[in-house]
């Protein structure tokens, strides 16, 4: 190969690179950083209405949330992970799902809702689940029929809502969520 041919080749070649990292460079520092998804809730868990024994008595829960006020933890903060999670709108409702893990230390607590549907009147069907210290690392989860929710505020990507489960189970035991809230943000549509 003479070596006109070589210095064009080359040349070429750095002309490419340099019009690529400039591309790159203006796209890249310039987009926007996308919203960091955000959760909050909190439960209570109790014996099954009718029953007084066999349940953990407690509270669990990650930042602050009633039917009043909400304080966020933001994914990847308080050894929060949002693994998944999806509010959008279905009709005059939402359809919803969000799938958690807290580590803080050695223990871990695990939210789940999932196949949540909001209809236009602001109530929904819906399943929660949860395990971690309180549960004694037992997962439980709705038994027949699924929670109850009603709808504080949403909006595609963000949802508050209440929620009460008559009957969860871990297969040993048989015990109630009760005065349950939760509102996640920023979350996929």
């Amino acid at each position: 190969m003479p070596v006109s041919n070589v210095s064009r080749v080359v040349g070429f070649a750095i002309v490419s690179v340099m019009v690529s990292a400039a591309g790159l460079g203006a796209v890249g520092c310039s987009d926007p950083v996308g919203a960091v998804p955000g959760l909050a809730f909190t439960l209570k868990i109790g014996p099954k209405a009718g029953e007084s024994q066999g349940c953990p008595p407690g509270e669990a829960g990650l930042g602050s949330v009633d039917a009043t006020r909400i304080v966020y933890v933001s994914d990847g903060d308080q050894g929060l992970m949002i693994k998944g999670c999806s509010v959008s709108e279905q009709g005059e409702g939402f359809r919803v799902t969000v799938r958690s893990e807290v580590k803080q230390g050695a223990a871990t607590t695990v939210f789940h809702v999932t196949n949540l549907t909001f209809e236009a009147d602001g109530t929904g069907k819906g399943e929660v689940s949860m395990s971690g210290p309180i549960t004694a690392k037992k997962a439980f989860s709705p038994v027949g029929p699924t929670c109850d929710f009603q709808l504080i505020e949403g909006a595609a990507g963000t949802i508050w809502a209440s929620f009460e489960c008559a009957e969860v189970t871990d297969e040993e035991s048989t015990c109630s969520f009760e005065h349950g809230f939760f509102a996640v943000e920023n979350c996929g549509t």
